[in-house]
C-alpha cells in the first residue's frame, strides 16, 4: 500500500499542491482545518502522481467504489459532478456505472490522465468532461448537476460552508451530495489527526447552508464515513 501522503495528493484535488503554500496543516480545537499541508504531499511531482506506483492495488477492498455509487441510487443518464477527480478512480465508475461525469480538479495534468484514461472506456457508457477550477470554487454551474461526490477533499476547501452552498446552487433540486472522508480511529489508511475532520461538522456546516443530511453511514467502509446530503 502507497503511502498515505501519496495517496492524499491523488485522490484531494491537488488542493493541497496549490491553495496551501506547502507548509503544514492543523486542526484547531475545533476540528477546523487551518491553511496548511504536509510538505511531503507538496513535494510529489505532477507527472510522478500519474504513474502506476500511485495506483494502489489494494484501494478497492476497503474503499467500496461501487458502494460508495450506489449512495446516488441509479445513475444512468445523471450528470455527477466528482469534485476532486484526480486521477480519475471514481470518474471512471461512475461513467462505467452510466453517468455523465464532470471531472473537476486544479491540476492540468490529472484532466490530461482522465481523458486519456476515458478513451479506453466503452462507448456506451457515460460521457466525462474535465473541467478544470481553482480552489475556491466548485466550478459547477445552476441547477447543473444531478449529483456531487467529495472523496477525501472536504478538509482541504477554504470556506467550506461557501463552497458547500455554491455546490447546493449547483445541484438541481433533489440532487444529492456525497461526501466520504476518514474516522477518526487508526488504520493502515487514516490521515494524520491535522488531516481529519469529523462527519459531525460537516453535517453542521451542510445543515447551515440548507442542505437535508439524508444519511451518516459509517458502517460500509472500514475506514471512512459517507455522508450523504440532499437539496430540497
Amino acid at each position: 500500500m502507497i503511502g498515505f501522503q501519496r495517496f492524499l495528493v491523488i485522490t484531494s484535488v491537488g488542493i493541497v499542491l496549490t491553495s496551501c503554500g506547502g507548509e503544514t496543516a492543523n486542526n484547531d480545537e475545533s476540528g477546523q482545518k487551518k491553511d496548511v499541508v504536509g510538505t511531503e504531499s507538496v513535494a510529489v511531482g505532477g507527472g510522478d502522481l500519474l504513474s502506476d506506483e500511485f495506483e494502489d492495488p489494494d484501494r478497492d477492498s476497503w474503499q467500496k467504489p461501487d458502494e460508495v455509487i450506489q449512495k446516488f441510487g441509479d445513475t444512468r443518464g445523471k450528470k455527477i459532478a466528482d469534485i476532486g477527480a484526480g486521477a480519475g478512480y471514481f470518474t471512471l465508475r461512475l461513467a462505467a456505472s452510466g453517468a455523465d461525469v464532470i471531472a473537476i480538479d486544479i491540476d492540468d495534468n490529472f484532466l490530461h490522465h482522465i481523458e486519456e484514461e476515458a478513451t479506453k472506456l466503452p462507448t456506451n457508457v457515460g460521457g466525462i468532461e474535465t473541467r478544470k477550477t481553482v480552489p475556491e470554487t466548485p466550478g459547477i454551474a445552476l441547477n447543473e448537476a444531478d449529483g456531487v461526490l467529495i472523496v477525501n477533499t472536504a478538509s482541504f476547501l477554504p470556506e467550506r460552508k461557501k463552497y458547500f452552498a455554491e455546490i447546493r446552487s449547483g445541484l438541481k433540486d433533489g440532487g444529492q451530495l456525497v461526501i466520504v472522508d476518514f474516522k477518526p480511529e487508526r488504520s493502515p489508511v487514516t490521515p494524520p489527526d491535522n488531516f481529519w475532520i469529523s462527519s459531525q461538522k460537516l453535517v453542521n456546516e451542510l445543515k447551515a447552508v440548507g442542505f437535508t443530511i439524508k444519511e451518516v453511514d459509517a458502517k460500509t467502509l472500514p475506514y471512512q464515513y459517507i455522508i450523504t446530503a440532499t437539496k430540497r
